[in-house]
């Protein structure tokens, strides 16, 4: 499980990750993903995005080689 002191999040921005967790949880509150924030991560294979979540930056993901699976939270 990830921790939330591995993500570097400035006013609801995710800029980084710095975790060693393969199945990652983005924290609620969380309202952008900005570009390149995990780019060539090569440990995570899934990650849970926060209902809160409205942004994901271009190639925030890129190469990521092992991602496998994203779960997006429905909006009440």
């Amino acid at each position: 499980m990830s921790n939330i002191n591995d993500f570097v999040i400035i006013d609801g921005k995710l800029i980084e990750y710095n975790g060693k967790c393969e199945d990652l949880t983005i924290p609620e509150g969380v309202c952008e993903i900005a570009p390149r924030a995990f780019i060539k991560n090569e440990l995570i294979k899934s990650v849970i995005f926060p209902n809160s979540l409205q942004t994901i930056g271009e190639r925030a993901f890129m190469c990521c080689e092992k991602l496998e699976s994203i779960e997006l939270t429905q909006h009440m």
